[in-house]
């Protein structure tokens, strides 16, 4: 589930999920402002920091995520002008389809080692 914050007149959305990119064994968090892209962090760390910049009135702002991970929610920490704006968890998403996949794949690798080994013995 996507977070999303309002600061003054903008809408900030931190959305994690489990990446197809890394095999569903890891994640990536998207960082949007008003709906636009400013950063994108992922793969096999921990901790992670995405950065990026966004307009208000006119005036290019720097913005920055730290995350912390977890199993089922990520920890945040939103910096925008190097104030914090806010912090707290989020829920990773695509956990349970990345599950069942592997499981799945589980079972067809055990089904086949069967097979394989039957007809060996």
């Amino acid at each position: 589930m996507a977070k999303t914050i309002q600061w003054q007149s903008h809408q900030i959305e931190i959305t994690p999920f489990i990446s197809p990119k890394y095999l569903l064994l890891a994640g990536e968090t998207l960082l949007r402002v008003d709906g636009k892209e400013v950063a994108r962090t992922g793969g096999f760390h921990f901790s992670e920091k995405g950065c990026g910049t966004f307009y208000h009135d006119g005036n290019p702002l720097p913005i920055e995520l730290q995350l912390k991970g977890g199993f089922l929610y990520v920890n945040y920490l939103l910096k925008i002008a190097d104030n914090e704006v806010a912090k707290g968890k989020v829920k990773l998403q695509g956990l349970g389809w990345a599950c069942l996949l592997w499981a799945l794949i589980g079972l067809l690798l055990g089904s086949l080692a069967t097979v394989i080994f039957q007809k060996i013995i």
